[in-house]
């Protein structure tokens, strides 16, 4: 009987009452999530949470500690819970040479830090350029300083475009494959018209025209030299340079010849 009286009571509280009541019950909750909170805030900031040491792995030859340490380190903001890990992984990426960088964090304070290094394939742009292209078709800045291969071979185009000039490189390389010169100079002019040179003395206009276009026109090229070369004495190694940008044919210089020969397919063939 007297729960039953204290029920009655309590139901028969005035509403001003009953609604101080619950504003003081909300206020004292509010009080304890704003402490912890706090609490919360503070312990994340506390220096025991400050980041300890960054481990670093992959697989690269043009960087070292010392350089992470001077261009990383002090563009690194926040503790072990506060970085942000985007924004870490951006400053990483900024770093001469490193083309990849996956950031995470490891209890209590360390950072580790997964990098891809470029791999360079050749310089990009003219000899004053700090530019090289990798082999993903990417364009990238070092300092050419640093390059252990002074003899790769020179890319140039529009940077926009340096994917389709790699895609191009590797194809030509097949198709040029029979003149057994490597690929030391391939260039995408503004305009959109391809050249190439091929080691020392061949040089090659190889015209306008979408991708697979242009390499067909290469290829018929490629097919009919050794029997223009036989026609005038000479064999294909003799070739020095084509120009296939005339409509129905190709203008062709061999050692000691000059000479315009029509096409052997001259319906493939497009002004350019």
């Amino acid at each position: 009987m007297v729960n039953v009286m204290a029920v009655q009571i309590r139901d028969e509280l005035p509403l001003d009452i009953r609604l101080m009541n619950a504003t003081a019950s909300l206020i004292q909750v509010l009080v304890v999530i704003f402490v912890l909170a706090g609490l919360l805030w503070w312990g994340i900031r506390h220096p025991w949470f400050s980041l300890q040491s960054i481990e670093v792995s992959g697989d690269f030859r043009h960087l070292n500690g010392l350089t992470l340490k001077a261009n990383v380190v002090p563009r690194l903001s926040g503790n072990f819970f506060t970085m942000d890990m985007g924004q870490a992984q951006k400053v990483f990426e900024a770093v001469p040479w490193i083309r990849k960088a996956q950031v995470s964090r490891e209890f209590p304070g360390r950072l580790h830090v997964q990098l891809q290094e470029h791999q360079p394939i050749a310089f990009w742009g003219n000899e004053q350029d700090s530019k090289m292209i990798n082999d993903h078709g990417e364009v990238f800045v070092v300092n050419l300083d640093e390059v252990e291969d002074a003899n790769l071979p020179r890319f140039s185009g529009p940077d926009e475009e340096s994917e389709l000039v790699w895609r191009m490189h590797k194809r030509l390389e097949s198709v040029l494959q029979p003149l057994g010169q490597p690929i030391r100079v391939l260039n995408l002019s503004p305009r959109g018209s391809w050249s190439v040179q091929l080691g020392q003395r061949i040089t090659m206009e190889m015209g306008r025209g979408e991708e697979d276009e242009v390499i067909q026109r290469v290829n018929d090229f490629i097919n009919s030299l050794p029997v223009v070369a036989e026609r005038v004495g000479r064999k294909a190694v003799d070739l020095e340079h084509v120009d296939l940008r005339h409509a129905h044919g190709y203008a062709v210089r061999l050692k000691g010849v000059q000479t315009k020969w029509p096409a052997q397919k001259t319906n493939s063939y497009v002004t350019r």
